[in-house]
């Protein structure tokens, strides 16, 4: 039935798919079972494999993908004009437009074509297909302008492509190598000649001898997916080797009496803790590395590489590598941001470009550098101290860290001072200089790890500081955009040359890398190949592209996504070959035995080409062919594999105190329920909101009027601009001219009214003992803002303490007479049998704010203050 299905697609398209459907779903819905007699197991797998493309071809619904596509095309088209339009366009949008450039404007391609006489690519496996059609425009004869890369003509002698077709390992970026391969045929079809390099410069014979017998056998060539092995000759006279060259396996097992089976988990936890002991006590305590000149010298951690397929695998490897006190470094993993040390930093640039910062300034006293406890930073807190710039606060505090505090706050102040003259790495530096980040993250856990981070830190402050007008509060406040979004950033890398650190990375960023000594531990890791994700596919080859949802998609789709998984699964053949072809001495396999083997794994790609069963314990060999690759069975009878033991629940014990403990949890929710009622910021005139408008002689103010805001606001703009030496005549231009301003525009058909009302008042005033005082009084200043902190003695809630609010206002006049100074507050309240005796208690609390905002802003702690209500003439002394 599958037969057909895919003869019928041949002959007459989708058309002969929708007939054979009914029959085909029936045909098709049984399950695999073990390959029948007499099959080889990969014939098998194939026949399967042509099944289940043919049942996903006969489900693919053509009538809904039309739809879909009608419904998205639209939507992709102004996305994408939108992306264009705020100019962001990504690395593929560049490569794609400039190969429509190119393929296109033949002007633009001849233009360039005769800027380049030659052209070298380098690790051309690599390259991605819109790559190679750039390449091939650009090194086509001048003249010649075809409209595909296919019909190009080649200019004789112009390209130069140097590639390894068994190192292509890069197919995430788009690289293809049946699209290598195509090119490849193109050059040599236009009379290029291919050479064939068969040396290898860098590893040991007894390296590459297992290398030629294991790829021999599971390396096999099939067009467009995979290329076959080339044997590798070891470079003549070569000079140089470690203790014991060559490859050895290890093979982590259950120890013990115990002879059950462990998960994958369990056994990369066993693996991982007997691999860590094995380089602590075999390896660096007693290898050692032969140069070329043969000098032999201790194998330093540094020259070891440790690959792994994925850093998301690394884990129990480096917790292993730290119990055992092996330095280690990671290259790329992207966890940058979370490190302990980068948010330690993050916090001390903080408290330096901004001292008020009090959060910052207790992560960075909770840090190694300041190493206080939640106790002491309590104490400091109640003390006021949380401010390096006063140190008095430390004063008779009975820590025993108050001197190492004391240094901290006066180093965080001279850094204060001289952060403002430097650049941002100039900054960064200086801190390194004068506190010690770089000592505490060497002496840290993670060591050699900690300080990679921060000097990579450093570096980041270089590549920013460049960018126009960004200052260094600028650049604090992208560090923490980045910490708040977690953004994944590699960690820091140590120098290649660095000798005190082990080096831990993905093979492929060790693509291009040596090492004298290479580990490639969890061998019996698997991947995930074709995960069945929502994809838009495309074959550059056959110009086929389809969308895929899930397993279901359009027949462009499944068969573009079984190309892809033929693809993949060749490749991590290829990526276990650049994996062992890094090592220059010695090359350590290593894998644990779990109960079931993960698909895609290398411990199974071994095994295809082993003789004997892997981790046998009757033989201390494999063999591969001719051969023998030497196998160490080691029995680890610490389990570690995270299984917590069974808890059992223990027996609640009555608490002696429940009552109390009850009565300060209720006495908690209360003081949390009122600091959340609490306003952050307060005004004098919102202290009186609460207080009843009935005064304390039984008086009631008249009832606002609608207008009656407008004339309070209209007659303190008039006493802001008002000379009080001033004629009263004058005061009826000035009125008009505030009043074209606009602060009245919504009353403007009661403006005679108003008008008529405020002349009233002024005039009152103006006949007022209050005026004759200011007539002869100087004027300091009028609507005066003030911004202070503000702890009310009174709070509303007895339970809670008013701490840490801000009080803003604005003080309406202050003047100086007869050597005393004077604040005055204007009030256009309107009495019925005129103002109250008791008047002045109510605004006292009032009076005590422009006080404490005269002392603190202005210095002035002697000052006198009044209640001028101006529609009676009449004031008061608070």
């Amino acid at each position: 039935m599958a037969q057909e299905v895919f003869q019928g697609i041949a002959n007459q398209g989708l058309k002969d798919l929708a007939d054979l459907k009914g029959r085909a779903n029936q045909d098709l819905k049984g399950k695999f079972g073990k390959p029948p007699k007499g099959w080889e197991e990969h014939d098998f797998f194939e026949a399967r494999r042509l099944i289940s493309v043919s049942k996903a071809l006969v489900a693919v619904d053509h009538g809904m993908t039309r739809e879909l596509l009608r419904l998205l095309l639209p939507f992709v088209q102004k996305v994408r004009e939108g992306f264009i339009e705020e100019g962001w366009v990504t690395f593929d949008g560049l490569l794609a437009r400039a190969n429509t450039l190119l393929g296109r404007n033949h002007s633009v391609r001849e233009r360039l074509k005769t800027d380049f006489k030659a052209i070298l690519v380098d690790e051309f496996q690599d390259t991605d297909p819109l790559q190679y059609e750039i390449i091939l425009f650009l090194a086509e004869r001048v003249g010649s302008c075809r409209r595909t890369w296919k019909d190009v003509d080649l200019a004789p002698g112009k390209l130069f492509i140097v590639g390894d077709p068994k190192q292509s390992i890069y197919a995430f970026r788009r690289a293809d190598l049946e699209a290598y391969d195509q090119v490849v045929q193109k050059v040599k079809d236009s009379g290029g000649v291919a050479l064939e390099l068969s040396t290898n410069f860098r590893s040991h014979q007894k390296v590459l001898e297992m290398v030629n017998a294991i790829f021999e056998r599971v390396l096999h060539p099939v067009l467009n997916i995979q290329p076959g092995n080339v044997h590798l000759m070891t470079q003549p006279n070569r000079i140089g080797e470690v203790t014991q060259p060559g490859v050895q396996l290890h093979v982590v097992k259950m120890g013990g009496d115990s002879e059950e089976a462990v998960d994958s988990s369990a056994a990369t936890r066993l693996e991982a803790e007997q691999l860590a002991g094995w380089i602590k006590k075999e390896l660096l305590g007693k290898a050692r590395l032969i140069d070329a000149n043969g000098r032999g010298t201790p194998l330093e951690p540094g020259h070891i590489g440790f690959l792994l397929r994925k850093l998301t695998q690394a884990q129990d490897y480096l917790d292993a590598l730290r119990r055992y006190d092996i330095p280690y470094v990671t290259d790329g993993e992207k966890h940058f941001y979370r490190r302990q040390e980068v948010i330690d930093l993050i916090n001390l640039l903080r408290v330096i470009e901004n001292p008020f910062d009090t959060i910052a300034l207790m992560g960075v006293l909770r840090s190694p550098l300041g190493a206080l406890t939640d106790q002491e930073i309590y104490e400091l807190r109640e003390r006021e101290a949380l401010d390096y710039r006063r140190g008095n606060g430390l004063e008779n505090w009975t820590s025993p860290r108050v001197e190492g505090t004391k240094r901290l706050y006066a180093v965080l102040t001279e850094l204060g001072r001289l952060a403002c003259t430097r650049s941002i790495p100039a900054i960064i530096d200086l801190v390194f200089s004068r506190v010690p980040v770089l000592e505490l993250a060497i002496a840290s856990l993670h060591r050699e790890q900690a300080v990679a981070n921060l000097m990579k830190f450093r570096d980041l402050a270089e590549r920013v500081a460049d960018r126009p007008h960004l200052s260094f509060n600028g650049f604090i406040d992208l560090l923490i955009e980045r910490l708040t979004e977690l953004q994944d950033e590699s960690e820091g890398g140590s120098a290649e040359e660095s000798l005190d650190a082990i080096r831990v990375l993905t093979v492929h960023k060790a693509k291009g890398l040596e090492f004298p000594v290479v580990i490639l531990p969890g061998l019996h890791h698997g991947t995930n190949l074709g995960n069945g994700g929502s994809l838009v596919l495309q074959d550059w080859a056959t110009g086929t592209m389809g969308m895929s949802v899930r397993e279901r998609g359009t027949v462009g789709s499944v068969l573009v996504r079984e190309k892809l998984r033929m693809k993949e699964e060749a490749e991590q053949r290829r990526v276990l070959y650049v994996a062992m072809t890094r090592a220059k001495e010695r090359l350590i396999l290593s894998c644990g035995v779990p109960d079931r083997l993960a698909r895609g794994s290398f411990l199974g790609i071994l095994g295809e080409a082993a003789d004997a069963p892997i981790g046998s314990s009757e033989i201390s060999a494999i063999s591969i062919g001719e051969s023998e690759l030497p196998q160490t069975l080691f029995s680890q009878t610490d389990r570690l594999s995270g299984e917590k033991p069974k808890w059992v629940p223990g027996k609640l014990k009555d608490s002696p105190n429940m009552d109390a403990m009850w009565n300060q949890w209720e006495l908690r929710e209360r003081r949390w329920g009122s600091a959340n009622l609490q306003k952050q910021f307060l005004t004098p005139t919102s202290l009186l909101e609460s207080e009843n408008r009935e005064d304390h002689s039984g008086r009631r103010a008249l009832p606002a009027r609608p207008q009656g805001s407008v004339i309070g606001t209209l007659a303190h703009r008039i006493l802001e601009a008002w000379n009080f030496k001033s004629d009263f005549g004058q005061i009826h231009d000035l009125m008009e001219r505030i009043w074209k301003s606009g602060l009245a525009q919504d009353f403007s058909q009661k403006a005679g009214d108003i008008q008529s009302e405020l002349l009233e008042i002024f005039r009152v005033f103006y006949s007022s003992e209050p005026y004759r005082k200011l007539q002869g009084a100087t004027v300091v200043g009028r609507e005066i803002p003030f911004v202070i902190p503000w702890d009310c003695s009174e709070p509303p809630n007895q339970d809670i303490k008013n701490r840490s609010r801000v009080m803003e206002g604005v003080i309406d006049l202050a003047y100086k007479l007869e050597g005393c100074w004077w604040i005055a507050d204007y009030k256009t309240d309107h009495f019925e049998d005129g103002i109250p005796t008791h008047l002045a208690t109510k605004y006292e609390a009032q009076a005590r704010i422009y006080r404490d905002a005269a002392a603190q802003c202005l210095g002035l702690t002697q000052i006198g203050c009044q209640l001028i209500f101006i529609r009676h003439g009449i004031s008061i002394e608070l």
